[in-house]
């Protein structure tokens, strides 16, 4: 472990630093993307990452309706019993 001041040059950077950093890349790679590619190509991947979104909802609200069946079985089942 260094003893250096934060932010000096050669001191082990900080955890808030290297996410700053990391942004900063993660900003300039997009940017750099982004000048390069007609604004629709952007706009249908948005969109394309949309409906990868919504069909993951529809996988996760089929299996609560699953669960859901099965726990008013199961109710039914205890109902029938009483």
């Amino acid at each position: 472990m260094t003893t250096e001041p934060k932010g000096t040059p050669g001191a082990e950077p900080t955890a808030d630093e290297i996410r700053s950093r990391l942004d900063d890349i993660k900003d300039a790679v997009i940017g750099a993307i982004c000048s390069r590619v007609p604004p629709d190509f952007v706009k249908h991947v948005g969109e394309g990452e949309k409906e990868m979104l919504l069909a993951a909802r529809s996988l996760i609200d089929l299996a609560i309706a699953k669960i859901d069946r099965g726990v008013e079985k199961a109710r039914k089942i205890h109902e029938e019993k009483k």
